[in-house]
């Protein structure tokens, strides 16, 4: 393979652990942020309306409740958001 075709490994660079080091780092940090401003949206909206509950009737009801919405569903714990890395 020459040199000057764009594939040859010289075109290309290394990366040192460092640097793969700093860029995870990098990546936690703009995801930490991401994840701590959702938090913070999701605590200043308002909670969300109830359900009118069916009237009491003896006919089957209709059909289920709909699913709650996605801002009323708990946070899953830091743990499950941090990559470890062993």
């Amino acid at each position: 393979m020459f040199e000057s075709d764009p594939y040859h490994p010289c075109h290309h660079p290394t990366f040192t652990p460092d640097d793969f080091t700093l860029l995870l780092q990098l990546q936690f940090q703009v995801l930490s942020c991401r994840v701590w401003e959702l938090e913070r949206f999701r605590d200043s909206m308002p909670p969300p309306p109830a359900y009118p509950l069916p009237p009491p009737s003896s006919s089957p009801p209709s059909s289920p409740p709909p699913p709650s919405p996605p801002h009323s569903r708990p946070f899953v714990g830091l743990e499950a958001r941090v990559l470890t890395l062993k």
